[in-house]
């Protein structure tokens, strides 16, 4: 079923809760009595107090690898050659998803361990097996797939819900729901979704998410932006960061990707300058409207999801994200998506060219014609 690979089920061990930084020392010892911490000058000054104080109380040697870019060689080969030097033995993430992947490469390469801590609930690359890097500008080359998942996975609500910007969050939570019509198109129009059980849950994790995210999302928003954690906010920082990492190791990692991820990899490689302007998450959901036409779905679906973005301050479609392209760039991104992914027919590209419209300039919101 599984061709005798490892099936790695998402982190070792996933902590949430108000204070849950208070574990990090612990289980830094579960590997040794050092770690090399990568962060940057972002996010780290969130922490510092409750880490480096609670490492040296225990003896814990800790570095801090300071990063800045993106997730790509010259980053995680670095980090890899400081945990090296200092002969650390765990290499912890401290950020967002661009640190805990090249974390999870940099521990990869040193044959150690790596432990996860997400400051925002933006993607789930705390969980998740798979690592996403790049070039030193930006431009997308793959998914990097370390030995070992994270060992610990540590969300603490105290930073994620009540010190950190809602639009991460946001973002975090259409990222997230866009597995459920990415699987779905993959079922539906490819070869090469397994139809094993590890598939089936998936599927009924990333339905089950899109459906919970779809009703409580712009509640959850509000609450965060008065600093509210109840188990409403909780269930939903869970669905962003855990249960959708869960779906991906369950889907085998990029097999969940369909159309609006791979969009987001033309970005990255054709016009870097909206992945400056936008998140992962929002330009994912750019075009997932778009992806759910495509799967077959009816318009009322799409429409729902639409109305669900903007209710989030979430772009719809290429207008909102103030891509206009021509019919050349038009053609430059056909060409893209049938490069990056399963279009294995004329049938497809044209299922995909029959929708464009949803896709430049999505539905007009409720009310107006």
């Amino acid at each position: 079923m599984t061709e005798n690979k490892a099936v790695q089920i998402s982190s070792g061990r996933y902590y949430q809760g108000r204070g849950a930084l208070a574990v990090f020392p612990e289980e830094v010892q579960a590997h040794g009595e050092s770690v090399l911490i990568i962060t940057d000058r972002t996010v780290y000054p969130k922490v510092r107090d409750r880490v480096e104080p609670a490492l040296r109380k225990v003896g814990i040697r800790f570095e801090i690898f300071w990063f800045d870019g993106f997730c790509a060689a010259g980053n995680y080969e670095a980090a890899a050659q400081a945990a090296r030097r200092m002969k650390a033995a765990v290499v912890a993430g401290i950020g967002g998803g661009r640190i805990m992947d090249a974390a999870k490469i940099a521990s990869d390469l040193c044959r150690v361990r790596s432990i996860t801590v997400p400051t925002s609930a933006a993607t789930c690359a705390a969980t998740a097996l798979l690592a996403v890097y790049y070039t030193d500008d930006g431009h997308f080359l793959g998914n990097y797939w370390p030995a070992y998942v994270p060992s610990t996975t540590i969300a603490d609500l105290d930073v994620i819900v009540s010190d950190c910007p809602v639009r991460y969050n946001a973002a975090g939570i259409i990222d997230a729901m866009a597995k459920m019509p990415e699987i779905t198109y993959n079922r539906r129009y490819t070869k090469f979704w397994s139809g094993n059980l590890y598939s089936g849950l998936a599927c009924a994790g990333a339905g089950e998410t899109y459906r919970f995210l779809l009703e409580n999302g712009p509640q959850v928003l509000e609450k965060m932006r008065s600093k509210i954690c109840d188990q409403q906010v909780e269930n939903s920082v869970c669905a962003a960061l855990s249960a959708t990492g869960l779906i991906s190791c369950l889907a085998s990692g990029g097999k969940q990707a369909a159309i609006s991820h791979c969009l987001y990899s033309f970005f990255c490689d054709c016009h870097p300058e909206l992945t400056h302007d936008f998140l992962h998450g929002e330009l994912v959901g750019a075009s997932l409207t778009w992806q759910i036409m495509v799967n077959g779905e009816e318009e009322r679906q799409a429409k729902e999801l639409s109305g669900f973005l903007r209710k989030m301050d979430l772009p719809a479609c290429l207008d909102d994200l103030g891509f206009r392209p021509d019919s050349a760039e038009l053609r430059e991104l056909y060409h893209y998506l049938q490069m990056k992914m399963p279009i294995e027919d004329d049938s497809a590209l044209q299922r995909l060219r029959a929708f464009e419209e949803v896709l430049l300039h999505g539905f007009a919101p409720q009310g107006e014609s």
